[in-house]
C-alpha cells in the first residue's frame, strides 16, 4: 500500500470514527432522555397503582354500605311491619273492648227501660195505698170516736 492510499484510509477511518462518536453521542442522549421518561413513567405507574388502590377500597366500602343500608332497610320495613301489626291487633282490641262496654250499656238501657216500665204499676200501687191508709185512718178515726 502507498502512503496515499494508508493516508486516505486513516482520513477514512478517522471520519468513521468521529461519524461514531457523533453517533455514540447521539445514542448517549436517546438513552438519557429514554431514562428520564422511563422514570416519570415508573413514578406515574406507581400515582396510578395507588389510585387505584385507593379506588379499589373505595369500591369495597361501597359494597359494604350498600350491603349496610339494604341490612337497614330491612330491618327498618320489619319494624314497620310489626307496628303495624300492634296497632291492627291494638285497634282489635279496643273494638272488642268498646263493643262489651256497648253491651254493658245497652244491658243497663234495658234494666233502666224495665224500671221506667214497672214506675206507673209502682204509682198506681202506691195510689191503691194511700187509699187503702185513708181507708184505715178514716176506719181509725171512726173507731176513736165510737170509743172516745
Amino acid at each position: 500500500m502507498d502512503t496515499d492510499q494508508l493516508r486516505k484510509t486513516v482520513e477514512w477511518l478517522d471520519e468513521e470514527r468521529r461519524k461514531d462518536k457523533a453517533d455514540t453521542a447521539i445514542l448517549q442522549e436517546r438513552l438519557i432522555a429514554m431514562q428520564a421518561e422511563n422514570a416519570a413513567q415508573a413514578n406515574r405507574i406507581q400515582r396510578l397503582e395507588a389510585e387505584w388502590s385507593a379506588s379499589n377500597a373505595m369500591i369495597q366500602r361501597i359494597g359494604r354500605m350498600d350491603e349496610m343500608l339494604d341490612n337497614l332497610r330491612g330491618e327498618v320495613t320489619r319494624q314497620i311491619a310489626a307496628a303495624e301489626q300492634r296497632r291492627v291487633e291494638a285497634e282489635r282490641e279496643s273494638e272488642r273492648l268498646r263493643q262489651i262496654e256497648r253491651e254493658g250499656q245497652n244491658r243497663t238501657v234495658a234494666d233502666l227501660r224495665k224500671s221506667v216500665e214497672s214506675l206507673p204499676r209502682v204509682e198506681q200501687d202506691m195510689a191503691g195505698r194511700k187509699e187503702e191508709e185513708k181507708r184505715v185512718a178514716k176506719i181509725l178515726l171512726d173507731l176513736r170516736k165510737k170509743i172516745g
